[in-house]
């Protein structure tokens, strides 16, 4: 249904022998703002994306919220804003948190897919 992302070509995504990397996609550097809301308290923080791929993201956070929050994250870039629930997969103390996509609407799939087709076509022009 939606095309296929090119893989990067740094390799950084490849599960290490230990298995510690669970990355199921690869990861595009991107720096935006972004806003997360924990779904239960519905208190919403102010972040900055890092990374990106088509099913997470790593958000930049110096009180990152516990593993296994749901949230609901809202990137925004200056060609568009991506909106979806999420769930809190790891946390780094005082650093910051990876949360994985979850129930994304086919509308804003869309959006993601365009935004890393971008990212990689970027990475691989060497630029």
């Amino acid at each position: 249904m939606f095309p296929d992302i090119p893989k990067p070509s740094h390799g950084e995504d490849t599960p290490t022998a230990s298995g510690r990397d669970r990355r199921r996609d690869p990861r595009y550097l991107l720096v935006a703002d972004a806003r997360v809301t924990e779904v239960a308290s519905n208190s919403e923080f102010k972040v900055r994306v890092s990374d990106l791929s088509i099913s997470g993201c790593y958000l930049d956070f110096s009180t990152p919220l516990p593993e296994g929050t749901d949230v609901i994250v809202r990137i925004s870039r200056d060609n568009g804003v991506f909106e979806t629930g999420g769930k809190v997969v790891f946390v780094l103390p005082h650093m910051g948190m990876g949360v994985r996509f979850v129930d994304t609407k086919p509308t804003q799939q869309a959006i993601l897919s365009r935004w890393i087709m971008a990212l990689a076509a970027l990475e691989n022009s060497g630029s």
